[in-house]
């Protein structure tokens, strides 16, 4: 009977197919250096670039490597939400394909995950290191002034492009948002169900990201869907 790993890197993927080969070698090769027996599952969201071709490439080569596929496109939280079904770990990682955060980040979140319950990589943090647009500054500032008004979720990188969360959590928290909207309801239910969560300054990577959240496209739905989620949230007592 195969061990089961102690951590599960979950990855949406979402036409990356200009940078998806190389940061998977490296995160394989970054993985390969640490002491966790892993597996690393990544699911496309019906990419209309070659991105499915290319993660099928790397089951062939490393039987840790796991592919899935959205048979249409159906947004961020729907595709975590099936990596997160799927993973065998002890600890779960959710990952952004352009890994936004430098490997000395991965090893903090880590170490700190043994610790907490869920433990977010911040860019906004004070001793957080790396250039972020001031646009993004001011906009993630909104948003998380927003969250905690309607959520008290005091998670200031609410988007964060890394988070690890623990068995725990993954059996308590339980997320129905299809879309970015995914990140304020995950850290609202974990809140309400008591769980301990820290947020910890991250060192950003100088490659340069994909950036697969544009705040001038996704950014007025993700408003209306946050406060469609306050609204259905509102009757219930606890939070589950």
């Amino acid at each position: 009977m195969p061990t089961k790993p102690e951590l599960s890197i979950l990855i949406p993927i979402y036409n990356a197919s200009t940078i998806l080969p190389m940061h998977v070698r490296k995160l394989l090769d970054y993985l390969n250096r640490t002491p966790y027996a892993f597996e690393v599952l990544l699911r496309d969201d019906k990419s209309t670039d070659h991105s499915l071709e290319q993660l099928k490439e790397f089951v062939h080569k490393d039987q840790r490597v796991k592919v899935f596929h959205n048979t249409c496109n159906r947004g961020l939280g729907y595709t975590l939400n099936r990596l997160i079904g799927a993973a065998q770990g002890k600890t779960l990682v959710y990952c952004d394909i352009d890994f936004p955060y430098s490997w000395k980040t991965m090893d903090d979140i880590l170490r700190q995950v043994k610790t907490f319950d869920v433990v977010v990589a911040s860019r906004y943090l004070e001793a957080a290191h790396g250039h972020v647009q001031w646009y993004r500054k001011l906009a993630s500032r909104m948003y998380y002034l927003l969250c905690r008004a309607l959520f008290r979720v005091q998670v200031q990188d609410i988007g964060s492009g890394l988070v690890a969360f623990n068995e725990k959590t993954k059996e308590r928290v339980h997320t129905r948002a299809r879309g970015f909207d995914f990140h304020v309801e995950f850290f609202a239910r974990a809140r309400r169900q008591g769980l301990s969560v820290k947020e910890i300054p991250g060192e950003i990577s100088e490659h340069n990201q994909m950036h697969s959240f544009l705040i001038w496209q996704h950014g007025p739905g993700v408003l209306f869907r946050t406060i469609q989620l306050w609204v259905k949230l509102f009757d219930e007592s606890p939070l589950s």
